[in-house]
């Protein structure tokens, strides 16, 4: 039986499923299984999978069924004693399985294991590091943080694990939790915030996946419906985790600490709404919620991802209207400067006229003096006298010549 089961959940990446397979196939440790599971694939992804030949590869073709319910079938499939996902877009680190392994083998009581993430472009290139909690933490809310370095308080301010490749873990927690939720585009975020609130989780602080984000990625293409799923998600954590325990002195203290660090994702209306409707009737918010999950087309669903979308558009218009005027001043900043430079270069040319004019005005006052004394000279006693003397000899001297 292999140690470790990697599923990949393959849905049209045949721009990157080859490198996927080789960084899950070169892994420094080599005790797995690789099951890949086309869900449904309509690109040429089933013939790059099938030209890779390695004994430890499990390939099965199913329709379409979402991400979620593939990795679910991943697991019931796998043998393993662990379990690793990667995602058909990403890639690991060659040392990836055996830096998990090692942890979560050295203490008995560690259920998952998460990293550092580098995220790379449609091209592999290198764009930025996602370390741990901080990077989702505004200025203020450092202090939230300090001497709690809990995963589940870290994943309040956003989803900084990234993606369901993050997870390694126990096969066995999925007993005790449950699989991958229904949610189409944050079952990641929502099994992460079950899996840390009721299992102990380590997070290794070195790179060890690479995410890659391109034009065709999930988040990015439907980013409203991320945010509405957000939404439905902290409002069961609201609900179901008791965030504020303490005497009444921690609890208010707890209350501000919560209101620091948790990003909503511009969904305060929707989880407003739904707690008012568990207060309201629980069973019917769990059954309302349930239909709102199931349903793309419900009219409280389409209604909230409509004003997300409004509130996304004016963001992304004032954000391109803030490029716009920034590009625009530092266009004018640039003019300014080569204003400056040429007033500077302009004052120069004047300061060298300047002195050239005094240099002339010198010279002509020299001039000035010697014709003085030329003048002063040719009218002087002893000039005319020297003349008349020397008239004879200088009318010989032209006769000679």
């Amino acid at each position: 039986m292999p140690k470790v089961s990697i599923i990949i959940p393959l849905y049209n990446h045949e721009k990157y499923i080859q490198e996927t397979i080789y960084s899950a196939i070169n892994q420094t440790f080599s005790d797995f299984e690789l099951i890949i599971i086309n869900d449904g694939s309509t690109d040429r992804s089933e013939d790059i999978v099938k030209d890779i030949k390695d004994d430890r590869i499990v390939y099965i073709f199913q329709e379409n069924q979402g991400a979620q319910n593939t990795i679910n079938k991943g697991i019931s499939l796998a043998k393993g004693e662990y379990i690793s996902i990667l995602n058909s877009d990403d890639s690991y680190y060659p040392e990836r399985l055996k830096e998990c392994i090692s942890v979560i083998e050295s203490n008995s009581s560690t259920s998952a294991v998460f990293s550092e993430v580098e995220f790379i472009d449609e091209n592999g290139i290198f764009m930025q590091y996602l370390k741990a909690p901080e990077d989702n933490w505004d200025d203020f809310n450092i202090e939230s943080f300090a001497g709690e370095k809990k995963i589940f308080l870290g994943l309040l301010t956003g989803n900084f694990l990234v993606s369901t490749s993050n997870l390694f873990c126990r096969k066995d927690i999925f007993d005790k939790i449950g699989i991958f939720s229904s949610f189409k585009y944050t079952h990641d975020y929502e099994f992460f915030l079950r899996l840390s609130s009721r299992c102990k989780v380590y997070f290794i602080n070195s790179p060890l996946l690479k995410y890659r984000i391109h034009s065709t990625s999930s988040y990015k293409t439907n980013e409203a419906e991320v945010y509405f799923e957000v939404g439905i998600i902290l409002k069961d954590v609201l609900l179901k985790y008791d965030l504020l325990k303490g005497n009444e002195d921690e609890i208010f203290f707890k209350l501000l600490k919560l209101f620091k660090l948790l990003n909503t994702s511009n969904t305060d209306r929707i989880i407003m709404s739904l707690f008012l409707l568990h207060i309201i009737s629980p069973e019917l918010a769990e059954k309302f919620t349930k239909h709102l999950i199931e349903n793309p087309q419900h009219l409280f669903r389409l209604t909230c991802i409509e004003k997300i979308k409004t509130h996304l558009d004016l963001w992304k218009h004032s954000q391109a209207a803030w490029e716009k005027w920034k590009e625009s001043n530092e266009r004018l900043i640039a003019k300014e400067h080569e204003l400056t430079l040429v007033n500077e270069r302009l004052i120069a040319k004047e300061y060298e006229l300047t002195l050239a004019n005094e240099r002339l005005n010198a010279k002509e006052n020299e001039l000035n003096v010697a014709q003085e004394k030329n003048n002063l000279l040719l009218n002087s006693y002893s000039f005319k006298l020297g003349s008349f003397l020397t008239y004879p000899i200088r009318k010989i001297s032209k006769l000679i010549k």
